[in-house]
Formats: C-alpha cells, structure tokens, sequence
C-alpha cells in the first residue's frame, strides 16, 4: 500500500491511491500476474532470453538491484514480444513481492542496437509497468549509449512521462555510466 500513496500518480493522496490501486488490480486480474511463471514459457524462448537479454544482474552504486535489457535482441516477433513482456511482469513481481520497498534500476543497453532493433512498444509497456502497475519501484532508469538512430525515439517516450519521472531517465556513455555502476559490477564491453 506504502508503494502505491508513494505514486506520483496519487501525490500521497489516499482518494487518488485507490484510483491508481483499482486500475493496478484489474490489470493484475487481466495480465494473470500470479499465474506468471518462466516454467509456462517455450524452453527456446527462456534460453534466449531470460539472463541474457532481461534480468536482474548486479547492482548500482547505491545497491539498488539492475535489471539489464539487451536492446540489440529486441524484433517484433510477436511470439517473441508475448513472452517478453510477460518476462519483463515476472522479473518486477518476483523482486517486489520478495522486496516491495527495493527500488530497482533499469539498464537499456542500446550499445549494439540499431534501427530494426527499435520496439516503441516495449518501452511504453515498461515505462507503463513503472507508471502505474508498479508505483515506487524504479529508482532510475539508465540508457547506456543510444545511437543517434534511435535518440529520436527517447524524445517520443519522453512525452509519456511526467517532470518527475522524466528525472529518473539517465542517458549515458562509457565513461559516464561510472557514475551509476562500479566497474567490478559492469559488463564486459561497457568497461
């Protein structure tokens, strides 16, 4: 309950939390969140996918857990896409029903990522997620080496977000990501 009166969205106003608590609820309800499970999925998929293109994977400098999204796997095949935002459900229930007070930091690594890799979609359903299914749980979200093909894109998404979660979108490079994540917790080709 802490995590939806600590919304923006509810502005700690116990009216607007219900609201926002209601809506959260009926997509649970839709999205089946507590029959969510990895064992559902095409093993191909799981292999694919979970660890080496979503998953949570070492911490930042303030020890909030990263989840890691290798932007250079994203394609719009739509079986695909079914299981990753399932995947993307699943990686945020797990951490925050085990931590509901844990913020998390999102890690878009778009260092090999090109224009076909573009996936409009998934951004709005996780900047959706952060927005309204799961209130308080993202502390910052790090976009590490756009390519200008795809900066554009950031200014659209941009348009999504409020000023105050417009903040929590960090763009960095190489030498900048230091600031967010210690060396030892990088990985390789960021390093």
């Amino acid at each position: 309950m802490r995590c939806f009166l600590r919304t923006v969205t509810a502005s700690n106003d116990p009216h607007k939390a219900a609201d926002v608590i209601d809506m959260a609820l009926k997509w649970r309800k839709e999205f089946k969140i507590y029959d969510l499970s990895m064992d559902t999925f095409p093993e191909e998929l799981r292999e694919k996918y979970m660890d080496k293109v979503i998953g949570y994977k070492n911490q930042d400098k303030e020890g909030h857990k990263i989840l890691y999204f290798d932007i250079s796997e994203n394609n719009k095949d739509p079986e695909a896409m079914k299981f990753k935002h399932h995947a993307i459900v699943a990686a945020f229930e797990s951490h925050h029903r085990l931590t509901p007070e844990e913020q998390v930091v999102v890690l878009f690594d778009c260092s090999r990522a090109t224009l076909a890799n573009n996936d409009m979609d998934m951004l709005k359903f996780v900047i959706q997620c952060f927005k309204y299914y799961f209130p308080a749980f993202l502390d910052k979200m790090i976009v590490y080496e756009t390519p200008k093909v795809l900066s554009f894109i950031w200014t659209i998404i941009k348009k999504f977000l409020n000023a105050e979660q417009a903040k929590k979108v960090v763009f960095c490079n190489k030498n900048e990501i230091k600031n967010y994540i210690s060396e030892e917790n990088l990985w390789d080709h960021m390093q």
